[in-house]
């Protein structure tokens, strides 16, 4: 905890020495009076000096509540310099301060097992400080007291304190007496102190109570200016990290005092701007401190809000769950203070009282928080506490399961009550709940003595140092002075928690909890006062309404609870991510650890091959690259759910890879974080030969896959371009010059495994060729471009190759000859394997590329493909072929059965995309390739549109496609600044297939480039939904994000 260049008893050594010499040097000089202003409002009042010369900033409190502007001065001499040494004090000095040794411990008790939790303080600042003896007494009082509440039991002993209770009181009457005092420290030190000294839970009764510091802390925050955004200042970013992290620590205490005991908040959510607290601005912290202070900022300001959706709470929620996992595999329960005891309880509520939770109801929330339950558990043998959460929990979620049916008859009896405004009164609640008598048996009650270091109540004061609402609620004394009983299930007390199951679990209302379920808790059993119209969590209600619980629960889930089945981008609350290069680094570790160094990738040339190609439609270039932090290569299913648990926890956004051959931009990391490279799993894992089945892993190549099957006479139908892989020939549902005679991918999966966002791995269905067993999920993630899971394993469906095949081609003088040609062919039934259509230019760009032997003739181009049981049958239908194609004025018709006459004539088709990429006149021109599909009929239509289109444009493109199904390409050659008249190409042919009932993409899918097509194509009420299926797969929105459909606004 010191300098590096002493131990921690040099410190305190050090500054005692230094404060001793500083007050001996002092001499005394005339006082100067300063006016004082007096706060706002009588229980925050506050004394503060403005900068003057020769006078520094002070804050305090008022002592009594009888002074007035006119009793208080301040005064200070023009000659100090109260932030160069220590200096003794009228009263309370540095003299009366334990031992040394005490203090270090005491100070390391602070910071390892508070601060960790309430970073408020700037570590680095106040240990410099402490070491050049110029920290603020009163702010090194107030860390020690605090320090009492979470050190070691034999400190306080060794201080000469029998009780933790002792110790404690001691410590804050003495940082309170020097808070009184000070003159000399900063501003900023007086608010730190002040917050700290909220933690006093003395007597209840007390004026200066835990509201009254923590409102002082914060009236002074503001006086300062800390509630104002730092955005336009000339501050480093170092002490605007400061300063946030200050604002937003008063904001979580006021948020959580105000909440849990039902008194007003004193922040105003319309009353300051200040940017939101992230990662970054804790750099110096651990990243899982980090990671939960920046948790507890969201769900205190998610559950403050009524009519708020409950997503951010739960997301806030199940980052507490993550942080407290992953710090327990480093941590022993004895290193955590009982604060994550209270988080972890909160955390609990949020998800246990969410709206979604369905019956069986008791399952559900033992579902939810299973893992909470599982932390607690191992907190119990240091905080009881803790047992006591866990049992309550347990007996609510029996209770849940007991009472279930009769809420449900009782809610299905009540008649509909239109909302008419309100107050809720406690007695009202009281007086309808039935008595509930729960099984003694089943329920553990744990005695604690006051020398407990894990409670320290002391009976008399009804509180020790717990608040108030916990003393006399929760709790209930039992006067013996040394032992405190929890409420058993047949209480009165417990009857009033209950009431959490009532209103709460029924109808997922999280902030009522606070305040239904622990506010009304009063000493022996009885209700205390809450001043319900002055919360604004009750804001629905009007003052005079005295409704009973039966009424309540007809008003409240009409006026908070979300019954729509599909989600607008307005609704869709904002992404958030963690690509902060700390959450990054600690990531790369953890993959490491799971995957090996050596497939972990960071290199440039790594990061860039990933990041997009020239030849796909989404702008790109290596020196504009959006890149992904680092690449892995996983090799297992397990390995890839472990790799998504971390970013899961982490909250770091996920591109999958496969093959890279994808067009419009469904790899491209724009959300940055981790790339998932599927090449290291590429093995056929199993072949079924009887059952024309294989399963395989994502990526090996469709090629390769049809070389092993081809020695049993078996292929894979869909056959997409060179290099793609089975994981994104499943992510785009893509088919290929097949599809005329075999269709598409959607046709031949059987059966995925599909790793979820959280880690979840599933199985979408069995091997069976047919099942009518639930929803169809395999079709759910085909075409879903990895934005709903990722495929680890497809089982795919095989053909027995046909032994004869044969391929023409012919050629025409037109393309609606062309494409008039492919119409009438397949409108007389006659069934070709395959059909493609190359309009002249693409022609010319195979001749002068050279990358077939053949010389073609340069005319709009079909290729037919036919495949038989014998070559009788396959002659034939060329031959049926051939006479309608001279119908339409075909100008040649070539026919080939021999096998490498075959590919010879289509291997002018699989090299379209290459041709065109070797036309570039210059090495920065750009390829983009696009897809629109239409009914048969409009074929022709659509082909003539888009072909005087692209002439109109002046660019170079051609015209290319699976016709036998009407889908067809474009192949747009053009300069960058030539980019919009592409866009406009593509645009217009979009438009146009669309207004033929046809659809944006048949087989490229959507990715980046084409998701604001969907609403126009399919209607928003369709994307909605979409966008309501992919919040519930991938709620965080960490994989593929923001792809197919748009999960945030477009940027202008």
């Amino acid at each position: 905890m010191a300098s590096p260049s002493r131990g921690p008893e040099q410190i305190m050594h050090v500054t005692l020495g230094a404060a001793s010499s500083s007050a001996q040097a002092s001499s005394p000089s005339q006082p100067l009076t300063q006016p004082s202003v007096v706060g706002e409002s009588w229980y925050a009042s506050y004394v503060m000096r403005g900068y003057t010369p020769g006078h520094s900033s002070v804050h305090r409190p008022i002592g009594d509540c009888s002074e007035t502007v006119q009793d208080v001065t301040c005064t200070t001499r023009t000659n100090d310099n109260p932030r160069s040494a220590l200096k003794r004090q009228d009263k309370a000095g540095l003299s009366d301060l334990p031992r040394p040794e005490l203090v270090d411990a005491l100070i390391e008790a602070y910071f390892d097992r508070f601060h960790t939790f309430c970073p408020i303080l700037d570590k680095k600042a106040f240990f410099t400080s402490l070491h050049e003896g110029t920290v603020s007494v009163t702010l090194l009082r107030s860390v020690l007291f605090v320090a009492s509440l979470h050190c070691d039991l034999e400190v306080l002993h060794r201080m000469g304190q029998s009780t933790r209770l002792d110790a404690n009181h001691k410590l804050f009457t003495d940082a309170s007496a020097s808070f009184d005092m000070d003159r000399d420290s900063s501003r900023v030190d007086m608010i730190l102190s002040s917050y700290l000294l909220h933690y006093w839970f003395g007597n209840p009764t007390a004026y200066r109570d835990c509201h009254w510091w923590i409102a002082a802390a914060i009236r002074s925050a503001q006086c300062t200016g800390y509630h104002r955004s730092t955005a336009n200042s000339q501050m480093p970013s170092e002490q605007r990290s400061r300063w946030k992290r200050i604002w937003w620590c008063l904001y979580v205490r006021d948020r959580q005092i105000a909440i849990s005991t039902g008194t007003p908040m004193v922040i105003n959510d319309m009353d300051y701007d200040v940017e939101e607290l992230v990662v970054e601005d804790l750099a110096d912290e651990p990243i899982e401190a980090a990671q939960y202070m920046v948790a507890q900022v969201k769900l205190n300001k998610a559950v403050c809000y009524q009519s708020r959706e409950t997503k951010p709470v739960l997301d806030a929620a199940t980052k507490i769950f993550d942080l407290v996992e992953n710090s327990l595999l480093y941590w022993t329960p004895e290193h955590f203070p009982m604060i994550y005891v209270s988080a972890l309880f909160s955390a609990m509520m949020a998800l246990a009282v969410d709206g979604n939770t369905a019956v069986p109801k008791g399952d559900q929330i033992f579902g939810k928080i299973r893992r909470g339950l599982l932390a607690l558990k191992q907190f119990e043998p240091v905080y009881n506490l803790a047992r006591w959460i866990r049992n309550f929990f347990m007996d609510i979620i029996k209770r849940s399961e007991q009472e279930g049916r009769a809420h449900e008859q009782e809610r299905a009896a009540s008649p509909h009550v239109e909302p008419s405004g309100g107050s809720i009164h406690p007695e009202e609640v009281t007086h309808s709940l039935p008595v509930i008598h729960g099984d003694p048996a089943s329920y553990t009650t744990p005695g604690m003595g006051l020398e407990d270091t894990t409670f320290m109540i002391d009976s008399e004061d009804a509180a020790g140092f717990w608040p108030e609402y916990m003393a006399n609620g929760v709790f209930s004394s039992t006067h013996s002075g040394d032992a405190m009983d929890f409420p058993q299930p047949d209480s009165t007390q417990y009857q009033a928690i209950f009431i959490i199951d009532v209103l709460l679990f029924e109808h997922g209302l999280i902030v009522w909890l606070y305040l239904l379920g622990l506010a009304t808790i009063g000493a022996a059993g009885s209700f205390s006062t809450v001043d319900w119209s002055r919360s604004t969590l009750f804001n629905y209600f009007s003052v005079d309404d005295t409704r009973s619980i039966e009424d309540i629960r007809k008003i409240v889930p009409h006026a908070t609870r979300s019954r729509s089945s599909t989600q607008s981008l307005e609704s869709t609350g904002k992404i958030d991510h963690d690509t902060s290069p700390a959450n990054i680094l600690a990531a790369c570790k953890e993959f490491a650890a799971i995957l090996g160094p050596e497939n972990v990738s960071t290199d440039q040339a790594d990061l860039i091959t990933h990041s997009g190609s020239d030849y796909q439609s989404y702008a790109w270039t290596e020196e504009t690259a959006v890149c992904s932090h680092v690449i892995v290569y996983p090799e297992t299913t397990e390995q890839v759910s472990e790799l998504m648990k971390i970013c899961s926890r982490r909250q770091i956004p996920v591109t999958p890879y496969s093959g890279g051959t994808s067009i419009e931009g469904q790899y491209i990391p724009h959300f940055q974080g981790i790339c998932v490279d599927f090449s290291r799993m590429s093995r056929v894992v199993e072949l079924n030969k009887d059952d024309l089945d294989c399963v395989v892993q994502p990526g090996i190549g469709w090629m390769d896959l049809n070389e092993e099957l081809a020695p049993h006479g078996l292929f894979f139908p869909p056959d997409p371009g060179p290099g793609a892989m089975i994981g994104g020939m499943v992510g785009t549902g893509c088919s290929g010059t097949n599809a005329a005679a075999y269709g598409t991918m959607k046709d031949w999966v059987l059966s995925l495994t599909v790793v979820l966002a959280d880690g979840t791995i599933i199985k979408t269905r069995q091997r069976a060729r047919k099942s009518s067993a639930g929803y169809d999920l395999t079709r759910t993630f085909i075409g879903s471009e990895g934005t709903l899971g990722l495929v680890t394993e497809a089982t795919l469906k095989l053909a027995v190759k046909p032994p004869c095949e044969a391929v023409a081609v012919c050629t025409f003088p037109s393309l609606r000859d062309a494409a008039s040609a492919v119409r009438d062919v397949l409108s007389a039934g006659i069934q070709v394997a395959a059909v493609e259509i190359l309009d002249e230019v693409q022609m010319k760009s195979i001749n002068d590329s050279a990358l077939t032997t053949i010389k073609w003739k340069e005319e709009p181009t079909l290729f037919f493909k036919f495949s038989g049981s014998d070559d009788f049958i396959v002659q034939h239908l060329a031959k049926q072929v051939g006479g309608i194609t001279k119908q339409h004025r075909s100008t040649a018709y070539t026919f080939a059965s021999d096998e490498n006459e075959r590919n010879e004539l289509w291997s002018a088709r699989k090299n379209a995309l290459w041709s065109m990429i070797a036309m570039k006149k210059s090495p920065t021109d750009k390829v983009w390739t696009t897809d629109v599909a239409v009914p048969m009929s409009r074929l022709p239509d659509i082909i003539e549109f888009a072909k005087n289109d692209i002439e109109k444009s002046g660019l170079l493109g051609s015209i290319v496609g699976h016709v036998g199904d009407g889908n067809f390409h474009t192949l747009l050659l053009f300069p960058e600044d030539k980019r919009h008249v592409a866009e406009g190409i593509v645009h217009r042919m979009v438009d146009k297939a669309i207004e033929m009932k046809g659809t944006a993409t048949g087989e490229h899918g959507v990715g980046l480039v084409k998701r604001d097509y969907l609403e126009k194509e399919l209607g928003k009420e369709t994307v909605d939904a979409m966008r309501s299926m992919k919040n519930a797969f991938d709620p965080m929105c960490i994989l593929n994000c923001d792809k197919v459909i748009r999960m945030q606004a477009a940027k202008e």
